[in-house]
């Protein structure tokens, strides 16, 4: 539903049977996932970290609740402690800024740009860059990745076929800045405008994730310094990593690398309609 509705801005069957019928067709990204050299799967819509990795892993306990338990995980990962990962983000950014730019509507000029004079561009100017800290979510969104209880989108401005995907980091905050940033999902204001909240058009991410970090008080004696990395490494060696969120499915590698291929696959869909430009009928008969 995620993928149809990015794609077409409605997840109604009626409508994508019509798209088959009637033929339309759009080439979209695809996210290759790679483990140490090897491709190990492929992203549609979004890889996360942190934060929905932990609600989809609680949501696995509770398959007997169907479509209900992903609230339900939700509520409980949203009412328990914080949970921050380390993590080291190194990607190659683009260059647009997420927040700036014009959503993928029909038609988009920035989809229809040739591709190898997009990729001649990024090979001449990469930046890489490298963050490291702790973050309480890491998303590598492909798509705008809209649905029911987001109708904008995670990213509302994220483009289907331009080879590139936005990387949102969201650090720590508290319970009342988290709220307002899921509340600001179900509306149309700026989810991005937080102090925690980062976002970057990338081309390439790898994220490394590692165990918790803890400080070391600089005034202790010599023997409480060796107590307190024997306790710090006895706390990295039992603490549970976090979990890969990919499209709905677990992944528990440590580092992942995310390369975009531009207009890799393509779908039955006509693109997404901007309602507010386009006053005409969209019928049928004006679709044959």
């Amino acid at each position: 539903d995620c993928l149809i509705s990015s794609c077409m801005g409605t997840a109604d069957i009626q409508s994508c049977l019509l798209q088959i019928i009637l033929g339309k067709q759009l080439t979209v990204d695809v996210a290759e996932l790679q483990a140490d050299n090897n491709t190990i799967s492929y992203s549609l819509t979004q890889c996360a970290f942190g934060y929905f990795g932990d609600i989809l892993e609680r949501s696995e306990r509770t398959h007997f609740m169907g479509p209900y338990r992903y609230g339900y995980a939700g509520a409980k990962v949203f009412a328990s402690r914080q949970k921050l990962y380390n993590a080291d983000v190194s990607f190659t950014r683009s260059s647009q800024c997420p927040r700036s730019r014009i959503k993928c509507v029909l038609p988009c000029d920035v989809c229809s740009t040739d591709n190898k004079q997009s990729s001649a561009v990024l090979e001449h100017t990469p930046k890489t860059e490298i963050i490291s800290g702790e973050f309480l979510s890491i998303q590598v969104v492909s798509k705008r990745c809209t649905c029911t209880q987001c109708p904008e989108g995670v990213s509302p401005t994220a483009h289907s076929g331009d080879g590139t995907a936005d990387l949102i980091l969201v650090r720590k905050c508290s319970k009342l800045d988290l709220l307002r940033l899921h509340y600001r999902h179900v509306g149309r204001s700026d989810r991005f405008d937080f102090p925690f909240v980062e976002v970057h058009e990338v081309s390439e991410v790898t994220i490394t994730s590692g165990s918790p970090t803890n400080h070391i008080d600089c005034d202790i004696t010599d023997n409480e310094v060796k107590q307190s990395a024997i306790k710090v490494q006895d706390n990295s060696n039992n603490s549970k990593g976090g979990v890969w969120n990919n499209d709905g499915e677990i992944m528990n590698e440590r580092s992942l690398k995310c390369r975009i291929l531009r207009q890799a696959i393509t779908l039955y869909a006509s693109g997404i309609i901007d309602i507010e430009k386009n006053y005409e009928c969209s019928c049928l008969w004006n679709s044959l």
